[in-house]
């Protein structure tokens, strides 16, 4: 289905997106994605949980996460599909979820290898494609379209059903072309960057964005220094937009500072937005944080940091670092948001603690999502209130809701020709029985 191993990985990825954003409307032309999406959307719900009630599930899964209760057992068979849960009965016959979810990105390649099996239509790979490209930056609707090569009646549809969910939006530029935007990573000041892509251009922020997305926390000296972002040169009014979209406040870089000045690392926007919340604001500061540290001793130390991803890792497992000589400056913002203690070990050397709290662990897990994929797996689309009624066990009474869900959602607005089509194929199969 997908040739481009990048793009299939994040597939279930951008159908959770679309599912959250579109489960309160009806997409007659959407077949898989729906259902990959309410599964990944379960599955992060109950990983790590104990044996949950069959029915309690389902009543939550209606009520919270749009999941019509007819199609509550097809999204079970496949997370039963990928070896993510197993149903057992217990003496009274009644049946409960055992879950045994993986963590990381293995939970969305599971997902993502079983829907590129079972395959996608046109309309589905058509707006994972549109939603990964935006993941990196905003994308001119010409250009993408033509790549995609989409006829005006897929591209239509595939738009209505971004806008109607909130992952697309566009604004016009003076030149009468529409630029793609996901408001699930530029949710802030989206004006802000509107006006910079007028007078830069769509494609050199998309491409700068791009390469920030997949170098997080790269220096902003260094970029300025050598026109470059890890292994990507940049053109110098890439740099010019850099600068711009910091004037504006569309990026806030986080800052070490040192005996020297300080250095500013540069990241794209939290993840997420009012409809789709994908991050916490404060955890991403925090994942932020860590990163700018690992990065200025990759970049500032007297004795640089060959790995940054290896020194996060090994934070995660120890909970410790050896002591250094520049630890105390290199680890002072993450100090001061208390992820880590920076304690003497003797003159001038500093050894660094992790903080053992659920929210910094969190954060540590989040900068190595963001070091390794570029992007946000492990608290995706998790909803505190949903996580709390499955871990209670109490009693809801949304059945009634449940049922009457599908009847009650609007559907998402179609193309003419398109709805001709469905007619007359409709009428195809009530005169000839095909």
């Amino acid at each position: 289905m997908f040739t481009d191993d990048g793009i299939k990985l994040f597939l279930s990825i951008r159908a959770q997106d679309i599912q959250t954003g579109l489960q309160s409307h009806q997409v007659p032309y959407f077949e898989n994605l729906p259902l990959i999406g309410m599964a990944a959307r379960l599955a992060i719900h109950i990983r790590g949980r104990d044996a949950i009630e069959y029915e309690l599930l389902k009543q939550i899964a209606a009520y919270l996460f749009g999941v019509p209760q007819m199609s509550f057992q097809n999204v079970i068979e496949v997370l039963q599909e990928v070896g993510f849960i197993r149903v057992v009965r217990n003496p009274s016959r009644e049946r409960r979820v055992m879950p045994q979810v993986p963590y990381f990105k293995n939970l969305y390649e599971g997902l993502s290898e079983y829907a590129d099996i079972k395959g996608i239509n046109e309309y589905e790979k058509a707006s994972v494609t549109i939603l990964n490209r935006l993941a990196s930056g905003p994308v001119s609707q010409r250009t993408i379209l033509k790549e995609l090569c989409l006829d005006t009646q897929t591209a239509d549809l595939v738009l209505n059903a971004g806008k109607a969910g909130a992952y697309i939006n566009s604004f016009n530029r003076s030149d009468g072309d529409e630029v793609l935007i996901s408001p699930v990573y530029f949710s802030e000041k989206p004006d802000e960057l509107a006006k910079v892509i007028e007078k830069q251009g769509v494609e050199l922020a998309f491409k700068t964005l791009e390469a920030i997305r997949k170098h997080p926390g790269w220096p902003l000296s260094a970029i300025q220094k050598n026109l470059a972002i890890g292994d990507i040169k940049l053109h110098p009014e890439q740099v010019i937009f850099i600068r711009e979209i910091l004037q504006r406040g569309i990026l806030q870089p986080p800052a070490v500072e040192t005996n020297s000045g300080s250095n500013y690392f540069l990241f794209t926007p939290p993840i997420g937005n009012e409809k789709i919340p994908v991050v916490e604001k404060e955890i991403y500061e925090k994942a932020m944080a860590l990163i700018a540290a690992v990065r200025q001793g990759q970049h500032f130390a007297n004795f640089p940091i060959k790995s940054p991803l290896a020194v996060l890792r090994a934070l995660q497992r120890d909970s410790w670092l050896r002591p250094t000589t520049e630890a105390k400056e290199q680890w002072r913002a993450v100090a001061l948001l208390r992820i880590c203690k920076v304690i003497p070990v003797r003159s001038g050397w500093h050894e660094v603690h992790l903080i053992s709290t659920e929210e910094n662990q969190k954060a540590l897990n989040l900068a190595l999502q963001l070091f390794e994929m570029g992007d946000v797996t492990e608290e995706r689309g998790l909803n505190p209130e949903a996580q709390l009624m499955i871990a209670s066990g109490g009693i809801y009474h949304e059945t009634l809701r449940g049922l009457g869900m599908v009847k009650s959602l609007p559907p998402v607005p179609g193309s003419q020709s398109h709805i001709i089509n469905m007619v007359d194929n409709l009428m195809e199969g009530i005169q000839y029985g095909t």
